[in-house]
């Protein structure tokens, strides 16, 4: 990865780094700009400093019992990574659904000769009803609009027994995570934007969904140099950067930088993320 040249520079105000005020729609018209620009780069620039999933994902295998035989659905697929991963391992039939054309595009161009990628809202699959065995996300519910749609969505997709999964940044632990401790104004953003698993549970129970396992562990990933950690903030590797004009992120690479450098940080693990399994109960 290309080396990132540290500076470090005097204590910024914090309190002139907030976001422009945006509606909704401008806000999510400006995320689905951010994705199609990261596209070419996602799956280079997040994995390294943001999370390593790989137990995950064979917990995932074990846990949905997914074999040559399944047929599964990973939402807010991206370039496609996860779903080629469990393909690649299992064999099974494997689908992408995502929104944002460029990222559908790169995933076609990199993992399509074994998986099935469509462009479609995460509320609105077309495919029929009962046809899958697993459904699940990565680092992607957050974005779901009109979520109470969505798990009724996974309810119609899924066959009898199936299981759905969600793997998102577990939100009491975020604070943990560099950029977060060092840009406070960021993890305010990012509890604005992620939901309470609580919420995952009463959307779940409604559906007719039966909580399967719960628990919450830090990526497996072995962590990356500060410097590599700035060079993927200037990169804008998280959501919550894409609104942020050129001058602000400038300013939160510095004060990441130089709060790294005054608590002797030298490297950036993986974040912890919660792991939610459900299965339908018919």
């Amino acid at each position: 990865m290309r080396r990132f040249k540290q500076n470090f520079y005097s204590k910024q105000n914090l309190s002139n780094l907030n976001l422009p005020p945006t509606s909704n729609q401008e806000m999510e018209g400006m995320l689905q700009q951010y994705y199609t620009e990261q596209a070419p780069i996602y799956e280079n620039l997040r994995p390294v400093a943001l999370e390593s999933f790989d137990q995950v994902l064979k917990n995932l295998v074990c846990t949905g019992r997914i074999s040559k035989s399944s047929k599964a659905m990973e939402v807010g697929c991206g370039t496609g990574r996860y779903i080629h991963n469990i393909v690649e391992n299992t064999g099974c039939s494997g689908w992408g659904i995502d929104i944002n054309s460029r990222m559908l595009l790169m995933a076609n161009k990199r993992h399509g000769n074994k998986v099935a990628y469509i462009r479609a809202d995460a509320k609105r699959v077309p495919v029929i009803s009962n046809s899958f065995d697993t459904v699940f996300l990565v680092n992607s519910i957050h974005q779901v609009k009109e979520k109470e749609l969505f798990f009724n969505e996974c309810a119609r997709i899924l066959k009898p027994k199936g299981m759905f999964f969600i793997i998102t940044p577990s939100i009491s632990d975020l604070g943990e995570f560099l950029i977060y401790r060092a840009c406070s104004f960021l993890m305010k953003i990012e509890k604005m934007r992620m939901p309470h698993e609580g919420t995952f549970l009463k959307l779940a129970k409604r559906e007719g969904f039966r909580l399967i396992t719960k628990s919450t562990s830090k990526g497996d990933g072995a962590g990356v140099s500060i410097e590599e950690f700035l060079f993927c903030i200037q990169g804008r590797f998280l959501s919550c950067l894409a609104s942020l004009p050129d001058s602000k992120l400038r300013e939160v690479v510095k004060i990441t930088g130089e709060f790294a450098q005054n608590n002797r940080i030298d490297t950036v693990g993986p974040y912890k993320y919660t792991f939610i399994s459900f299965e339908k109960e018919f």
